[in-house]
């Protein structure tokens, strides 16, 4: 009984510890000299903060290739004042035939409102790999459930802007085909892994930036 005990009592004063943030002041800016906890950021001397640390722009991205779709991140890194906060936000523009690709935030979920455009937008369960799946226009929003496999698909005749608000400072942004051929594991790893032919994987390996 006492060790059963102990290790309650050092949960809880782990758990408190990771939300102290908001139980003892108004709020905790990100000091980014420092390293990154797994609770967040220390907070930066209040003589230091300022009202740009609970301001941001999201100006439009730079598209890029090859799957022409641009971020713009709102996270605990680059927007101070979210820090403590429980929540993060991303601009999203993807350009005529682009597209965000399969990909998951593992600790957060999604909350995502379409600004203009027209995009195909589904994501896949954990448990089943039922897909679901639904057009968005203007002012449409969908939500994701946290850490399932996601994607934005432009099939309009201009470009996509929509925003992603996400309730993890520092949410995680993996993309599954970068996860898988954009490292330097081998391509005969990769091949036993997932029965994708070694021409295949060397040709995504080529366009996606890895080696082996």
């Amino acid at each position: 009984m006492g060790t059963t005990l102990f290790f309650f009592i050092f949960q809880i004063i782990i758990f408190t510890s990771t939300i102290s943030h908001g139980l003892t002041q108004d709020f905790c800016v990100a000091d980014t000299s420092l390293p990154e906890s797994p609770s967040g950021y220390l907070c930066k001397n209040i003589e230091n903060v300022t009202v740009d640390d609970f301001s941001f722009s999201f100006e439009p991205t730079n598209i890029t290739d090859p799957f022409k779709f641009g971020v713009k991140f709102g996270f605990a890194p680059q927007f101070h004042g979210v820090n403590g906060q429980g929540i993060g936000l991303a601009r999203i523009d993807i350009a005529v035939g682009g597209t965000v690709p399969l990909h998951t935030h593992p600790r957060a979920s999604e909350l995502v409102l379409i600004i203009s455009g027209t995009v195909v937008m589904g994501f896949i369960t954990s448990d089943s790999n039922m897909l679901y799946q639904t057009t968005l226009n203007a002012n449409d929003a969908m939500i994701v459930p946290r850490g399932l496999q996601h994607f934005q698909i432009n099939t309009g005749k201009v470009p996509v802007t929509f925003y992603a608000i996400l309730n993890n400072q520092n949410p995680g942004f993996q993309v599954t085909s970068s996860s898988m051929f954009g490292n330097d594991l081998s391509t005969d790893m990769v091949n036993s892994a997932t029965a994708i032919s070694t021409s295949e994987i060397k040709r995504l390996k080529e366009l996606l930036g890895g080696s082996g």
